[in-house]
């Protein structure tokens, strides 16, 4: 449980730390990171996915979150399962945290002028295709093909 601790709290600090940078350094137009890619600051005033208003984010963001606290609980059997729960819980508690305290969430990478994300984002996202992909990773430990 520590350990998960540690990892959501990385994440958050990261989540805080990238946008402080992404404020100070990139300019209005952004920078080209690759085609498609494009560094900039984006503040959503709105929900997740522009949807919604920013209190009914949080208070459904806060549900999720409790969810997630009662989930790891229950994933001490195995420490990948709690770590990718920790990453979905720090990016949660970064988005909640942003949305309280500033009313609006801060996004810094720009995908194909689709959708734009932040660390806290991404820790979710990779949390949640990590505790998608768990299972058959342990399955396929338990019947000895990941052995080296």
């Amino acid at each position: 449980m520590r350990v998960a601790v540690i990892i959501a709290a990385v994440v958050v600090l990261c989540d805080a730390a990238t946008k402080l940078l992404g404020r100070a350094v990139l300019s209005a137009p952004g920078f080209t990171l690759f085609p498609g890619i494009v560094l900039r600051v984006v503040d959503n005033p709105r929900g997740p996915f522009s949807l919604g208003s920013v209190g009914l984010a949080a208070g459904l963001s806060l549900v999720v979150l409790l969810f997630l606290i009662s989930c790891l609980h229950s994933a001490r059997s195995s420490p990948r399962a709690a770590a990718f729960l920790a990453l979905m819980l720090g990016g949660g508690v970064a988005n909640v945290g942003e949305r309280l305290l500033f009313g609006q969430s801060t996004n810094l990478v720009v995908l194909a002028e689709w959708t734009a994300v932040n660390v806290a984002d991404l820790a979710i996202g990779l949390g949640t295709i990590g505790l998608i992909l768990e299972p058959l990773v342990r399955r396929r430990a338990v019947a000895g093909y990941g052995a080296s």
